[in-house]
């Protein structure tokens, strides 16, 4: 038992060198520094968040996605909503760059109101609208 207690109070908090006892976290341990050391080392470390979708990945996904549509019944529209639903999503995400939750910020209803616009009027481009604040907008 008093070896426990001698261990106990040996938890440090300080840089990789110098050590100073101030508490009794054990996040804050010798023992867990070492611990998360060897977890850096073993798993690394790689954070790259904005990693950009390879072409290849995207024409697969859309492969697919062609594929499921083709073998969906005309009767089961609920899936083939789905299935849209993706492809729109992927679409605005690889096309308009978006990161992280900015994709859900599109307005699917409006999408495809604005598609059946276009459609009418011949024209060459789609209006994604947005909903709520995008990209540091100031609404001015």
């Amino acid at each position: 038992m008093a070896s426990y207690d001698r261990v106990s109070s040996l938890c440090t908090v300080g840089g990789d060198r110098a050590k100073h006892q101030l508490t009794q976290s054990p996040t804050q341990s010798l023992l867990f520094e070492q611990f998360a050391q060897g977890c850096i080392q073993h798993m690394g470390q790689d954070v790259c968040q904005v990693w950009a979708i390879p072409l290849g990945a995207m024409l697969g996904l859309f492969q697919v996605l062609e594929e499921e549509w083709s073998d969906s019944q005309e009767a089961d529209l609920q899936a083939q909503a789905q299935l849209a639903s993706i492809g729109a999503y992927s679409v605005i995400a690889f096309c308009g760059s978006f990161q992280g939750s900015e994709v859900f910020l599109a307005n699917l209803h409006g999408l495809r109101k604005h598609l059946e616009e276009t459609r009418v009027q011949n024209r060459d481009h789609v209006v994604i609208p947005l909903l709520g604040r995008f990209k540091g907008e100031l609404n001015s």
